[in-house]
């Protein structure tokens, strides 16, 4: 008999851990292009229709829903993804669509009601949300860069 203390056996060496496939990776990145896309698409709304918002203020009517759903599931997509300045992007539109919904409802607001808070609420969105959106590209074009 040995003097020495008894050592369990080691586990196997897995190497990779078992969760982190390749299809596991894929699915992942798909998510985050989602994302990406789904919010893109809301801010091209954004961005197009805060012009059209200031010559037609019922435009809200088409865009507001647009932007909801593309908020709503971009919000979901890169909550996933766990990218989180997307995530906040996503429910700043879908707050901008709250806030103005509120605003009609609750205010009793019609058409001619609505125009010149819109366009002041519409042009603060956009001045807070365009560092955001020229930081998030700053620091994806540095990433690239360091990557080389």
């Amino acid at each position: 008999m040995s003097n020495e203390p008894h050592q369990p056996a080691a586990p196997p060496s897995l190497g990779v851990l078992s969760y982190h496939t390749p299809a596991a990776a894929s699915r992942e990145r798909m998510i985050r292009i989602g994302a990406i896309v789904t919010i893109s698409v809301g801010l091209a709304a954004t961005y197009i229709g805060y012009p059209i918002m200031l010559y037609e203020v019922e435009s809200v009517l088409v865009l507001g829903p647009i932007l909801a759903f593309t908020g709503t599931v971009g919000f979901m997509l890169s909550f996933i993804a766990r990218a989180w300045l997307w995530t906040l992007i996503a429910a700043s539109q879908v707050g901008v669509c709250i806030l103005f919904f509120l605003c009609v409802n609750l205010l009793k607001w019609g058409p001619a009601d609505a125009r010149e808070p819109f366009a002041v609420m519409g042009i603060i969105y956009l001045l807070l949300l365009t560092p955001v959106l020229i930081f998030i590209a700053i620091t994806a074009y540095l990433r690239r860069q360091n990557a080389t």
